[in-house]
């Protein structure tokens, strides 16, 4: 599985998108004091617009987000459970969130890594 960072630079080298740099918003709330959102369980495309514009942009990153996220070649013959690539979501902003204005906004939310931050599961869960 690719990186956020690997991601990113990836959606740069496609025209006519404006990527800001990766934010890990659980650290950023933590620093800030502020309670961390609720992660999504799967890669999530956030659409700040609903208009149909945004929506088509949206249908696409879905397709390219999908596509990178992608096992390799060596995961896919090694038959891993972890090799199949989660499904992206696409969903509106919440209606309690402000909306960017004047720009077409479409956030891609990635959900923890457990190595990362720590929060694997023990063997035993759930026995």
């Amino acid at each position: 599985m690719v990186t956020a960072e690997e991601g990113r630079q990836a959606l740069l080298r496609l025209d006519g998108l404006s990527v800001p740099p990766v934010e890990n918003v659980g650290r950023s709330a933590e620093l800030r004091g502020a309670r961390k959102p609720v992660p999504w369980p799967v890669p999530t495309l956030v659409v700040h617009q609903d208009d149909a514009a945004s929506a088509a942009c949206a249908r696409a990153l879905q397709g390219l987000v999908q596509a990178r996220l992608a096992p390799s070649a060596e995961a896919r013959q090694t038959e891993r459970n972890d090799a199949v690539p989660p499904e992206v979501w696409i969903r509106p902003l919440p209606a309690v969130l402000k909306r960017a204005s004047g720009q077409r906004v479409i956030e891609l939310w990635l959900p923890p890594n457990p190595v990362a931050t720590g929060d694997l599961l023990p063997l035993n869960a759930g026995t």
